[in-house]
């Protein structure tokens, strides 16, 4: 067997040696082998008494007491006194540790710490041999080091002084955390839900503080045989922070419902809730359908009228395992039901504090010695702290739920418990630790610590005392590091120690020598003040020899180098920082410069363009000091004869050792290259990446004009009035593209967008700026639509429609090709031939996926200037808007990996508010933009704008469209009198029906979008309605057809939707009516037009949908004013779907142009179309190829 080493610490080694002193006949090495052979089998120490049994010859171990003479209650009063009086010792025994200097201390008191004869240990052994010490009570004492070692304590505790009295003089509290404080439920009140603005901005490019926080751990723990457990858990902690960067690099797409969901996290009675708790969710399908869970019905807290009451829910549970994961890897919700915004927000948090280390080990008791471990955010950190206080602000109370005593987790706690398990969850999948001993296992992979030995009886407190440095509590007073300047010639700084009261901010500091000196502080005595911030500089003072100096001083002052000055101030920064150590500096010294990088553009000419930056601007890497420049030469000269804080011209300069080096690395590289596209970007944003970026005066002038807009006159060939609001949108356009530049429009839907863009390609025809043409690309839905478009609006444009089967993709003569999204992808080699005017895409978040076949042939596509159109350029990601602009500007907003780690992640995940300032900056004058919300937009607008949505019959819908004409005017033209009106009737309601849908007509079969040309280009309008978060009405006068959207349409959306018809009971109706108002979740209803066409309030919605026309003008307004009625607050758009060659679109265009015609129909409803002769009924109903 291996020779044990007995007294590893001093104190251990202390005790073994006071000891040896005495043992004059030389017993204690004959207990040696017995106790490195392990016949020591039990040892407990109750009521300062060492009971024990050590195996020797016979059967049965002999039992052996121990009791040491103990402190008189004179020793002990000064005992406490000489603690309580001297920080340094206070602050050793606060880690676990025996103050070195405490023998001598006490010996300057007349008190002796080890015992000086064996008188002083009462000791006996059931062994037949009598002597002080026998082997059995050798190895004992030998073991009994191995113990103290652990607990220092134990030798006071067996002289009669017990661990809370030394920890009340020593002022510190309970090293080893309990469980996490529940409430009962009936005791929470519900305040009232905060507003609360979330952001993570702050910690997003937080450097990693691994080795401030690991400075202030030794290096070989107690608990651990081998060497270097703090090494160990180092790289544990790199390994989490290489994972979390590479998993923060992309972020999964989230089930449709998550934001719905309602989540209890279902607490055990005991345990580790990574493996004892469970999240039950509800409703069932909130996760999405590949959630391994199980049904489950628990009684569990809901918030109703600002109090907890507890409802029988049945839903769905999994394991909280799984959930943490699941969240972890989505991006921030900002909206969804208060759980899910919580915790979205506190899986953003944990990423980031696992990125900068900013969390710590934490042990958790569960008596008799045992333990698990749980790693916490670091709440000495100023960021951390206010970030846990914002998260507790939003923490829903009833979120964590323990069943068995019905009591939840509030506030900051519950807010500190989530983050805990999250930070767990991380370590435990990213730590990568060989499992090579219990105690890694309990450190790495969170499995509970069982003492099963009396040995490991005290692994509790030996990890919880070496893990007290980083565990120590924010408390009333903190010390404050004050920097004074070097007094008149001399050249040394002065650092001195003050107090502050972190409960009255609004009190100066106090020097520390005043309180040292016992003057009362802040109202308290010096004393309790001198306790608790001296115990937290001697903490420190374990990293940074000068605080030690400090304290040792009584407050300073301490002289220091300039050198010296920004060493401390740059390498403690992070140490200080997290015991809550602040520090003042003069106001010299506050507005000491940093260098940093500054790349330098400068014009060669006066007339320069955005296409041309590359070639036209000459640069120069060169050093900032505040707003002096220096070129990197004189940098170079100026660092290798100064460092550290120096004056320079009149003021100081701080010259961070490593920013230096940083500097003079990036100084000896190749300036970087950048095209244009870079250039532009880099002009705007004011940085490259590495570098921050200074135009000069001509190309600030240029930057200046990019926001100008050239006045241009609408071409006289319009046969259009546009509002003010799209005549600025038309002349942006045409000055974007004057300029060569991309532009995306992005206006609401409903306000033009594409009578802007017709408008700019009228103005370039009429110029003659169109010498090819300007091709344009939109959903298949959307063609006839663009073509009715553009001979309303434009007449004096030649469009032709490629598509389908004989489509020509060069024909001659005309101004625009219209074709769709399918064509491009197919036919992308011929129309990449073509080096267009315009490339147009309409819908453009048809592109929103940068892998897919269609993004990369559109991208192809070469053109004088592109245009995207998208009334959500952003729908889910802001890889949209990289794949939008890849496309308007290539290269200009860098690669996709580049912009995912710059833009993406952080606003995303975090909510970086300066990102998105710059990402705004730079996509600006790219992007124009209008809400109907807008005060300048909705002054131009009418209160009600209605839009005829134009579409085609699919090649199916077609064929039965002509198949049933054919039958039935055979059968009119055979028929009379009431006989003919009844065919005529039918006819005309099977062929709405079949624009309708043929399933709405065949009444069989499962009803899909694809199959009708009318439910794909309603489908493309709800779907953007629902992309801008409102709410739309669709109208049917036939309830079966109403049946067949429900289906398609929540078949789509994944959920119920209200249906509202006339078989409907009065409360069902009034039930639905409630939910379509005032749920957020709700944006669509179906309405029955007979059944809703009167007497409803439903002005929630700001669309409605006209399926099929009812062509009664009259009928028809009746339920557009469902929306459009008293107590709308927003613009109504009325979307008419028309198809096109069918008798939806002729009898539509009659009820348009005859005013007489469309008088009569409004008292004779539909009649008048059995009136019709046999030729003009067969005009009316033909279906037209046009």
């Amino acid at each position: 067997m291996a020779r044990q080493t007995f007294g590893k610490t001093w104190w251990g080694k202390a005790w073994i040696e006071a000891l040896h002193h005495i043992d004059y006949s030389n017993r204690l090495p004959r207990g040696r082998s017995y106790a490195n052979e392990g016949a020591v089998r039990e040892i407990e120490i109750s009521d300062c008494v060492v009971l024990a049994r050590v195996q020797g010859r016979r059967k049965l171990p002999y039992r052996i007491s121990i009791r040491l003479e103990p402190f008189s209650a004179a020793a002990k009063e000064a005992i406490r006194r000489l603690i309580n009086e001297n920080p340094m010792l206070a602050a050793e025994l606060s880690l676990g540790r025996l103050p070195e200097a405490l023998p001598a201390v006490m010996k300057d008191g007349g008190l002796r710490l080890f015992p000086a004869a064996w008188k002083e240990i009462k000791a006996d052994c059931s062994c037949p041999d009598w002597a002080n010490p026998c082997k059995h009570l050798a190895a004992v004492y030998l073991v009994l080091a191995n113990e103290i070692d652990k607990d220092p304590f134990i030798f006071f505790e067996l002289r009669g002084i017990g661990r809370k009295e030394l920890t009340e003089a020593a002022g510190f509290g309970q090293a080893v955390s309990g469980e996490s404080r529940f409430v009962p439920v009936n005791d929470v009140k519900v305040l009232p839900a905060e507003c609360v603005e979330f952001s993570l901005a702050r910690l997003v490019d937080r450097p990693g503080q691994l080795k401030s926080i690991f400075s202030l751990l030794s290096d070989s723990p107690l608990f651990y045989r081998k060497d270097n457990f703090k090494k160990l858990l180092m790289k544990a902690y790199k390994s989490v922070a290489r994972a979390v960067e590479k998993e923060m690099e992309s972020l999964e797409e989230s089930p449709p419902h998550l934001h719905k969901a309602h989540i209890r996290l279902m607490y055990g009675e005991s345990g580790h809730p990574l493996f004892h708790a469970e999240a039950f969710y509800f409703p069932g399908d909130a996760l999405g359908s590949d959630v391994n869970h199980k049904l489950a019905t628990y009684t569990v807290p809901i918030e109703e009228n600002g109090a907890l009451k507890m409802r029988r829910i049945h839903s769905k549970v999994t394991t909280a395992h799984y959930f943490l994961r699941a969240m972890l890897s989505k991006k921030l919700f900002v909206e969804g039901t208060p759980e899910i915004r919580f915790l979205s927000a506190a899986a953003s948090t944990a990423l980031l504090l696992a990125r900068a280390s900013l969390f710590v080990p934490e042990v958790v008791g569960e008596g008799q010695g045992n333990f698990y471990l749980r790693y916490r955010p670091l709440i000495r950190d100023e960021q951390v702290r206010q970030i846990v206080d914002t998260l507790a602000a939003m923490m829903p109370p009833g979120l964590i739920y323990r069943k068995k005593n019905k009591s939840v987790l509030t506030g900051r706690d519950g807010a500190e418990e989530v983050l805990s398990l999250y930070l767990s969850f991380l370590v435990r999948e990213y730590a990568e630790i060989p499992r090579e001993e219990k105690i890694c296992e309990s450190f790495f992979i969170m499995t509970p610590y069982e003492a099963e030995k009396f040995e490991e009886k005290q692994t509790v407190k030996a990890v919880a005392d070496w893990l007290a440095p980083l565990a120590m509590a924010v408390g009333r007073f903190a010390a404050v590091i004050r920097v004074e300047l070097p007094a008149g010639r001399q050249k040394k700084f002065s650092i001195c120690l003050d107090v502050e009261d972190r409960d009255d901010p609004m009190t100066p500091p106090m020097p520390l020598a005043d309180v040292f000196a016992g003057h009362p502080a802040f109202g308290c005595p010096a004393g309790d003040v001198l306790a608790e911030v001296g115990r937290v500089v001697a903490v420190a003072g374990e990293y940074r020899k000068e605080l030690k100096e400090l304290l040792a001083a009584k407050g300073g002052p301490l002289a220091v180098s300039g050198d010296e000055l920004i060493s401390f101030l740059s390498e403690a920064k992070g140490v200080l920082s997290m015991l809550g150590i602040s520090i003042i500096l003069p106001k010299e010294l506050r507005s000491a410069v940093s260098a940093r990088l500054v790349l330098s553009a400068k014009s060669r000419s006066k007339n320069i363009s955005f296409l041309s930056l590359a070639e036209m601007l000459d640069f120069s890497l060169d050093v900032a000091l505040g707003d002096m420049r220096l070129s990197g030469e004189e940098f170079i000269a100026l660092t290798s004869s100064a460092k550290g804080i120096v004056r320079f011209r009149d003021r100081y300069l701080m010259l961070d050792p490593a920013d230096v080096n940083r500097l003079l690395a990036q100084l000896k590289k190749p300036l970087p290259k950048m095209d244009s596209a870079k250039l532009l970007q880099a002009s705007l944003t004011g940085e490259t990446g590495a570098a921050a970026f200074e135009a000069d005066e001509t190309l600030k002038k240029l930057l200046a004009d990019l926001h100008n807009v050239h006045d241009v006159t609408v071409p006289p060939g319009l046969v259009a009035q546009l509002r003010p609001y799209q005549e600025r949108g038309f002349r942006w356009l045409y000055t974007n593209r004057e300029r060569g530049l991309g532009s995306c429009l992005a206006d609401d839907m409903g306000l033009g967008k594409t009578l802007q863009v017709i408008t700019l390609l009228l103005k370039l025809k009429e110029e003659g700026g169109l010498k090819t043409p300007a091709l344009i690309v939109c959903p298949t839905t959307l063609l006839s639509n663009w073509e009715k478009e553009c001979a309303r609006f434009a007449p004096g444009l030649q469009v032709a429609v490629c598509h389908g089967p004989d489509r020509n993709l060069t024909p001659s003569g005309v101004d625009v090709i219209l074709t769709s999204y399918g064509v491009v992808r197919n036919d992308k080699k011929q129309l990449a031939k073509t080096r267009w005017s315009l490339l147009i895409i309409d819908e453009a978040q048809n592109i929103k996926n940068a892998d897919t076949a269609q993004s990369r042939a559109l991208k192809e596509i070469k053109a004088g200037s592109y245009i995207a159109m998208s009334g959500t350029p952003v729908e889910n990601r802001l890889d949209e808007l990289w794949s939008i602009f890849d496309f308007l500007i290539p290269g200009y907003l860098g690669s996709r990996d580049a912009f995912s780690r710059r833009f993406a992640v952080p606003i995303e995940k975090y909510r970086d508010y300066d990102r998105a300032a710059l990402l705004r900056k730079a996509t600006a004058p790219f992007i124009l933009r209008r809400m109907k919300t807008d005060k300048k937009v909705i002054s131009d607008l009418p209160d009600k704008i209605i839009k005829n949505q134009y579409c085609r019959l699919t090649p199916q819908q077609a064929a039965l469209y002509q198949q049933v004409l054919q039958r039935e005017l055979t059968l009119v033209e055979n028929s009379e009198g009431m006989e003919r009106r009844g065919i005529i009737f039918r006819l005309m309601t099977s062929l709405k029906q079949i624009c309708n849908h043929p399933v709405h007509f065949s009444k069989t079969g499962t009803p899909l979008p694809a199959h009708s040309g009318k439910a794909e280009l309603a489908f493309e309008r709800i779907r953007q309605i629902i992309r801008d978060r409102e709410k739309a009405l669709i109208f049917t006068q036939y309830k079966q057809m109403g049946g067949v959207l429900i289906q398609m349409l929540e078949s789509e959306l994944g959920g119920p939707l209200p249906f509202f018809h006339g078989s409907l009971q009065r409360k069902k109706r009034e039930q639905l009516v409630e939910i379509f108002q005032n749920d957020l979740d709700c944006p669509l209803m179906v309405v029955s037009l007979k059944a809703g066409g009167t007497g409803l309030n439903l002005t929630a919605a700001s669309h409605v949908l006209h399926y099929d026309l009812w062509w009664n003008p009259a009928v028809e307004d009746q339920a557009t004013d469902r929306a459009y009625r008293i107590g709308q607050t927003k613009n109504v758009t009325i979307h008419r779907f028309v198809t096109l060659g069918t008798l939806e679109e002729k009898i539509d265009a009659m009820l348009s142009a005859k005013k007489e015609l469309a008088a009569m129909t409004i008292s004779a409803g539909e009649t008048w179309l059995t009136e019709l002769s046999n030729r003009e009924l067969k005009e009316l109903f033909t279906l037209s190829t046009t």
